[in-house]
C-alpha cells in the first residue's frame, strides 16, 4: 500500500518558528517516495473538519505537527478510521511524544514514522468531548487554561503562570457524580 501522509502543521504551537518546516517536511517525504500534503491549523479546526479533509485527500496517515493540542486534535479526526497518526512534536511541552518515546527533534520524530511500530493508545470522551491525555480538573487546569490564552507560549512562561496561579489558587469544590466517561483504543 502507498503511504500518503497529511502534515497538520499547528503555525502558534511551542516556541520555534515554522518558517521553512513545511518544505522540510515536502523534502523528507520526497526523498522516501511518499506522497505528502501539508495542511494548518487554525483556531476553529475541528476534528470533524479535519478528518473530512484527510479522507478526501486520501490520506493513509495523518501526521500532528505541533504540540499536545494538535496531537489532542489529529488524534480526534483519525479515531473510528483506518488512518494512521504519528507525531512530530514541536510544541512548548509535547507530553504524549515525550510519553511514547517519540524524539523532540523533528528528524529523529520523522525517521519513528517511517520506520517505528504501530501502538495503541487510550483515549475517552468526558461529556462527549474528545480527549487523548489532555485533561485536567482543579490547579492543572486553571494552569492549563491561562497557559492557552497567553501569546508567548514555552516553559518560562508555563512556570511562570504555575507560580502566580499558586499564589491565587482557591480550591473548587465540585460533587462527585456520574461522568460519561469512554475509552477508544488509538493507535498511534
Amino acid at each position: 500500500m502507498q503511504r500518503k501522509l497529511l502534515f497538520v502543521i499547528n503555525p502558534i504551537s511551542g516556541t520555534r518558528g515554522k518558517q521553512g518546516l513545511e518544505a522540510w517536511l515536502h523534502q523528507r517525504a520526497k526523498k522516501h517516495s511518499l506522497d505528502a500534503i501539508v495542511l494548518h491549523t487554525q483556531a476553529n479546526t475541528s476534528p470533524a473538519a479535519l478528518q473530512h479533509d484527510a479522507l478526501q485527500a486520501g490520506a493513509t496517515d495523518v501526521v500532528a505537527v505541533g504540540g499536545d493540542g494538535t496531537v489532542n486534535l489529529v488524534a480526534a479526526a483519525v479515531a473510528g478510521t483506518s488512518m494512521r497518526m504519528a507525531i512530530v512534536p514541536v510544541g512548548s511541552g509535547n507530553g504524549l511524544a515525550r510519553s511514547a518515546g517519540i524524539p523532540l527533534k523533528p528528524s529523529g520524530a520523522f525517521e519513528v514514522l517511517l520506520t517505528g511500530t504501530l501502538q495503541q493508545s487510550d483515549a475517552f470522551a468526558v461529556n462527549g468531548q474528545f480527549a487523548c491525555m489532555l485533561v485536567g480538573i482543579g490547579f492543572d487546569a486553571a494552569v492549563a487554561h491561562r497557559f492557552a490564552q497567553q501569546k508567548k507560549r514555552g516553559f518560562l512562561t508555563y512556570a511562570r503562570l504555575t507560580l502566580l496561579e499558586y499564589l491565587r489558587f482557591k480550591p473548587i469544590p465540585f460533587p462527585l457524580g456520574p461522568m460519561a466517561l469512554s475509552w477508544i483504543p488509538l493507535p498511534i
